[in-house]
């Protein structure tokens, strides 16, 4: 009997599932890293939310949460993947399509392009970092370096970012 609840349990959250990606894979093309991205990007809001809502002492829940949001959100800005523009912006300067190349705007195209780049990067670094998450053997030399041999939880607070996607449950 108990397996049989569990399959129905399976075939309930499997439909929920279907609902819920429908729209993200119906869009889904296997050449294109964009919608590899997007399915990711779909599946961390309902984490986000889960946690949010769930019973996780605040300290580390709220951690997690902004962590799992700057997944989100640095996923959005790959996507967009508008880095030269981002590199505009922050240089002040633009890319006129109809200009004649002379030194002076290559020059300044050659600095929005490695800026964009630099942007890019930066955004990939991050990403990937959060999903990998702390070492937690820097927890125990600082645990350590306290004196304590239990855990103390108030240091755990300190030291732990929200980071690491192997501890986001709930």
């Amino acid at each position: 009997m108990r397996s049989l609840r569990w399959k129905l349990y399976d075939i309930r959250q499997g439909v929920k599932n279907i609902a819920y990606f429908w729209r993200t894979i119906w869009k889904f093309r296997p050449y294109d890293y964009g919608h590899q991205l997007r399915l990711w990007q779909v599946s961390l809001h309902p984490l986000r939310d889960a946690i949010a809502s769930g019973s996780e002492d605040d300290a580390t829940r709220i951690k997690k949460v902004a962590k799992i949001q700057r997944c989100i959100d640095l996923l959005d800005r790959m996507m967009e993947d508008d880095y030269v523009g981002l590199a505009e912006q922050e240089l002040g300067i633009s890319i006129e399509i109809l200009d004649i190349a002379t030194e002076q705007r290559m020059n300044k195209y050659r600095r929005i392009f490695e800026l964009a780049n630099q942007l890019e990067q930066s955004d990939w670094k991050e990403f990937f970092s959060i999903l990998q998450g702390q070492s937690y053997a820097e927890y125990e030399m600082l645990r350590d370096k306290s004196n304590s041999k239990k855990t103390d939880y108030d240091l755990y607070e300190k030291w732990f970012d929200g980071s690491g996607i192997k501890g986001w449950w709930d």
